[in-house]
């Protein structure tokens, strides 16, 4: 499953992955790895200045 999003020529898609061997259901816990793809598609030269990968918990 892919989920994609197209914002001023910028695509980018995610596809998550469940990790059964660290997760937990009884403990509520689940735990998921993301393939994260950046695509220029429009016809604007573009470059990546940064990026931040944020991480939350289920608590929020």
């Amino acid at each position: 499953m892919f989920f994609y999003r197209i914002t001023e020529g910028i695509r980018v898609t995610a596809q998550p992955f469940y990790v059964p061997e660290q997760s937990d259901p009884s403990e509520q816990r689940y735990v998921f790895v993301y393939h994260i793809r950046i695509e220029n598609i429009g016809r604007e030269h573009t470059a990546a200045l940064a990026s931040l990968v944020h991480s939350r918990s289920g608590g929020g």
